[in-house]
Parts: structure tokens; C-alpha cells; sequence
């Protein structure tokens, strides 16, 4: 028998939920990231982070929000937030959330200055 891409989801699945359901790991946030494969061997990326702590997007986003002058805060009465910034990405680095559903959306830099700046007095 030789992997395939369904397998891998599949596999992904359990891990995902053996990984989550393990009272050992209760105190970590367990992600089973991107996989790698050939027809005998997957390897998965696994991320766990504390409960409670922030994510290296959030980090990211708290410094790269100082050096370019942003308001972490709530667009202009709009619904929508700075939520993480995408550290190797270039055109694109920085996320924002629609706090009435929950969707998350990549914007530019000129982009988040522009809606998301702090005024200059």
C-alpha cells in the first residue's frame, strides 16, 4: 500500500485527535500543521503552544505594529481588527479579522497604515 493524499488527511485527522485528547499534552494548544510525503513516509509539522499564550502571529504583530505606527484597536467604528502579522511574507504581512463572522483577511502595509494608523497630533 503507498500513501496518497487522502491518507494523509486522514492521518492528519488522527493525530490531530489522539494529539488533543492526550491528558499529558491538556496543558498545550496542539496544531498538526502542513505534511510532507512520498509514497512511504509523511512527515508532519506539529505546533504546541501553552494555553493562554499568544501566538508568534500575535508577537510578531505587536512589534511590527510599534515600528509602523498602528492602532492595535478596532477600525474606525468598522468591524474589524488587527488580529496577526505574517512575518515572511512580503506584500501581504499583516491579518485582520471581521469580528462578525470570524473571517480572517491579509492586507498590505500601506493597507493597515492607512485604516488601522495612529493620528499624528
Amino acid at each position: 500500500m503507498l500513501l496518497n493524499r487522502k491518507m494523509v488527511k486522514d492521518l492528519r485527522a488522527i493525530l490531530d485527535d489522539a494529539l488533543n485528547d492526550n491528558e499529558s499534552l491538556e496543558q498545550f494548544i496542539v496544531e498538526v500543521g502542513s505534511a510532507n510525503f512520498n509514497d512511504t513516509e509523511v512527515t508532519f509539522k506539529i505546533n504546541l503552544r501553552m494555553k493562554g499564550a499568544k501566538s508568534q502571529s500575535q508577537k510578531d504583530l505587536e512589534d511590527f505594529a510599534k515600528i509602523d505606527g498602528l492602532d492595535l484597536a478596532k477600525l474606525d467604528g468598522k468591524d474589524f481588527s488587527l488580529s496577526g502579522f505574517r512575518r515572511k511574507a512580503r506584500t501581504k504581512p499583516y491579518l485582520i479579522q471581521d469580528l462578525k463572522n470570524g473571517g480572517e483577511y491579509i492586507i498590505t502595509t500601506d493597507t493597515a497604515k492607512r485604516y488601522f494608523g495612529k493620528e499624528v497630533a
